[in-house]
């Protein structure tokens, strides 16, 4: 008989890697192991498909990271999201900013009944990073 295990995350810093033959490094993904998972939702749920611009998917991740509000990325394919991440982490780090994704999957329904298995990336920051904006809980008077 199986015992159940407790849950496993991975923790995935993609990154791109220069190569004097390329013009465009590729990518290179660092992954570790984690026991805990991040937060189960998010503020911001962004879809992702194949044919998506990385460089704006990384923006929006970008913006809304600096805010300080937790990103969900949805894709059915990794590779949009892994060079969105990678851009992001680019794009954040002279604010001393790092992020990283852990990635799960999901099902979903598709209109002819079926379903569909997606990748939910929850995009977050990583420890040590520089602090980012807060929400505001104020209360209006």
């Amino acid at each position: 008989m199986l015992e159940h295990a407790d849950p496993t995350y991975l923790s995935c810093f993609p990154s791109f890697r220069q190569h004097r033959e390329q013009k465009h490094g590729a990518l290179s993904l660092q992954c570790d192991k984690e026991t805990k998972g991040p937060w189960s939702s998010s503020d911001v749920d962004l879809t992702v498909a194949s044919g998506t611009n990385p460089s704006s998917t990384a923006g929006a991740i970008a913006g809304k990271i600096r805010e300080g509000c937790k990103v969900a990325v949805r894709a059915c394919g990794a590779d949009a999201v892994n060079n969105a991440v990678a851009f992001a982490r680019t794009y954040l780090k002279d604010e001393g900013i790092d992020v990283y994704f852990v990635p799960e999957f999901e099902k979903e329904p598709v209109g002819d009944g079926g379903e569909r298995t997606v990748v939910l990336f929850r995009v977050c920051k990583a420890a040590g990073s520089a602090a980012t904006g807060v929400k505001s809980t104020a209360m209006q008077s």
